[in-house]
């Protein structure tokens, strides 16, 4: 599976918890920053883990799950970039959610495609042609993911075509201490995103720490 934006604190962790069970390609805009970043993570794996590093397109081509941990303020550069990548039949999980902070408290911020409110993923699948996207794992907390001895218990929901959502979810079912749960449609997606920033203002006016979502 490809993990774009690898290069960050999400996508590497994402990474060091995969890398036993899969065969995990980072992508970056730059081949040589995700073989560096790839390298690195494998120094950390338990047992090296099987774990290289592409350019995004060619992570893209090698792959069938591909997730996109690129940050959210930059999902439409990458999109713009990334459309004529080889999307057709992949399933794509969007795990980035778009806020704002005003006056010490944070607001989501949806997307705009021909001036109607989308979330991060209907934005990409808007122009990932041939992909099937998911979204998902946003409150999965990215400082958790990436600590390897760090014990995770959260539940994530998914939504999007319950095919891709499958999929999706036998490629990250391996990692400890998580519980998939299918939500519904993509267009579910926005309550998914917009569920962060809720969780990051309670996590910092009542002193809790690496928040996450549990269905009791």
């Amino acid at each position: 599976m490809a993990i774009l934006g690898g290069t960050g604190k999400f996508g590497k962790g994402l990474a060091l918890r995969l890398c036993g069970e899969h065969r995990v390609v980072l992508g970056s805009r730059s081949a040589e920053r995700a073989k560096e970043a790839a390298a690195a993570c494998a120094r950390l794996a338990a047992g090296g883990g099987a774990m290289e590093g592409a350019a995004n397109r060619e992570a893209v081509a090698a792959s069938d799950v591909v997730v996109l941990a690129v940050k959210a303020d930059t999902l439409e550069e990458f999109a713009r970039d990334a459309a004529g990548y080889a999307w057709e039949g992949k399933a794509v999980l969007s795990v980035a959610t778009r806020m704002e902070r005003r006056d010490g408290v944070f607001y989501y911020r949806p997307f705009l495609d021909g001036g109607v409110e989308v979330s991060a993923a209907e934005y990409v699948q808007a122009r990932l042609r041939g992909a099937s996207v998911v979204s998902g794992m946003q409150m999965v907390p990215a400082a958790r993911l990436a600590d390897p001895a760090a014990r995770l218990g959260y539940d994530v929901p998914m939504a999007g075509e319950r095919k891709a959502v499958d999929s999706v979810v036998a490629a990250l079912e391996c990692i400890e201490g998580l519980r998939f749960l299918y939500a519904g449609p993509l267009t579910l997606s926005r309550y998914l995103e917009s569920s962060l920033p809720l969780l990051l203002n309670l996590a910092e006016k009542n002193g809790i720490k690496a928040p996450g979502f549990r269905v009791a």
